[in-house]
């Protein structure tokens, strides 16, 4: 299953595979937390593991300003994963 998530945003980080992460983590957390714990903690320590997903952003038409992406068009964000409870 592929997802594809288009932001509405002018500036986006250079440094931006943090927030990438972060974007999936409180996602899931706000749509099921019982889910969330199973992926990302293990008797309550976190978990190492790896997830069963992967992610990819592209930034379309854009110019670098210090640490940072002027977007002129869109930022898209392309995760996929074979699990369908993660997908759904």
């Amino acid at each position: 299953m592929i997802l594809k998530i288009d932001f509405e945003t002018k500036r986006f980080p250079c440094y931006y595979n943090a927030l990438g992460i972060s974007i999936i983590k409180e996602s899931l957390k706000a749509s099921d937390e019982e889910y969330y714990k199973k992926l990302y903690f293990y008797k309550e320590k976190s978990n190492k593991a790896t997830k069963n997903f992967s992610y990819s952003i592209f930034i379309k038409d854009y110019t670098i300003e210090n640490t940072e992406f002027i977007v002129n068009d869109r930022v898209t964000m392309y995760l996929s994963t074979p699990d369908l409870e993660f997908g759904l």
